[in-house]
């Protein structure tokens, strides 16, 4: 009994962990890595979602606006049972769509532009933090395992 709450609601279930490199290129719009799935009791993974999301923040105190936009996502059907105790690497590669705000296409069209987008940021206190999820289902469980990577883009 006890076995199959923890099985439904994933407990001692598939862990699921995102590798990827420290710095990415921003203009290469693809990015590469390592999903590691490991279990601590017999599971079967059906598939794994992946999301890039970039988180984008501007202005202070009561004028904060923080966004959030997808930049890309991809499902990966995997349909593969993991053994207890075991852990398995599973490569990926994805590609996601750049968005530029009108102050970042002033800064990339032209030399005169880049300075003053660049003080325009600052004085807007604009920032964006990029990050990657991903989540797992698994046969017979409600709640997936899900894991975090903060991206840094050059």
């Amino acid at each position: 009994m006890l076995r199959k709450i923890k099985n439904y609601l994933g407990i001692e279930s598939v862990k699921i962990q995102i590798l990827v490199e420290e710095g990415i290129e921003f203009k290469t719009d693809q990015i590469s890595g390592l999903i590691r799935l490991t279990s601590q009791s017999d599971q079967r993974v059906e598939r794994i979602y992946l999301r890039i999301i970039e988180k984008y923040r501007r202005g202070r105190g009561d004028a904060l606006l923080i966004n959030e936009y997808i930049l890309g996502e991809k499902c990966i059907e995997l349909n593969k049972s993991i053994q207890k105790g075991t852990s398995e690497d599973i490569p990926f590669t994805m590609t996601y769509d750049q968005l530029k705000s009108e102050m970042d296409t002033i800064q990339d069209e032209s030399w005169v532009g880049k300075p003053l987008a660049w003080l325009a940021k600052k004085l807007k206190n604009v920032k964006s933090e990029y990050r990657i999820e991903a989540s797992a289902d698994i046969k017979g469980t409600r709640l997936k395992p899900i894991d975090t990577s903060t991206l840094k883009l050059i």
